[in-house]
């Protein structure tokens, strides 16, 4: 008896099953494989991190934007730290002076001031966090300032892999 009422149960499962595998209703995934959400901070840290390291000159410490439309998020303040001692920069002109004055007190290093300049999704498989940054006290031949785009594309695991730094055609 209770077979009989345990047969339709065991059908729909095999139903739900068979439908997960082959043609039912599926969430649609990237080209590479996975379905990323969208980047997030921690995201945004890793294209700092793969930003300084691309950077020339090398900076040997940094300042991090704090209180503006370009401030990096926490994360991103954090892989800084992880890189070498950082500073905080913030918007007010004649704070930015105090903090000059202090790299300028503690040594001859080249220092660069990280910003955000926003997040793109071209597609669902692919991200780019464009970032800038504007060396302090820079010596002779050193840029004032550099620019990056850093491309992260979906990997199978639905996660945000770094690809490449994309050049950019304007300093």
């Amino acid at each position: 008896m209770r077979l009989q009422h345990i047969a339709p149960l065991l059908a729909l499962v095999a139903l739900a099953v068979g439908c997960g595998e082959g043609g039912g209703a599926r969430k649609s995934t990237s080209s590479s494989g996975g379905s990323c959400r969208a980047p997030d901070d921690s995201t945004v840290a890793r294209a700092v991190t793969e930003f300084v390291k691309q950077a020339a000159p090398t900076p040997q410490r940094f300042l991090a934007t704090v209180s503006s439309d370009s401030a990096i998020p926490d994360l991103a303040r954090i892989a800084l730290q992880d890189r070498g001692p950082t500073y905080l920069f913030p918007p007010d002109t004649a704070l930015r002076r105090k903090v000059v004055e202090k790299l300028i007190s503690v040594g001859d290093y080249t220092a660069l001031a990280v910003v955000y300049h926003g997040t793109d999704r071209p597609d669902d498989s692919h991200a780019v966090v464009k970032l800038g940054g504007h060396y302090v006290d820079v010596g002779q031949g050193i840029p004032p300032s550099i620019r990056g785009s850093m491309e992260f594309a979906c990997d199978s695991t639905a996660s945000w892999k770094f690809v490449r730094k994309i050049p950019d055609a304007a300093p």
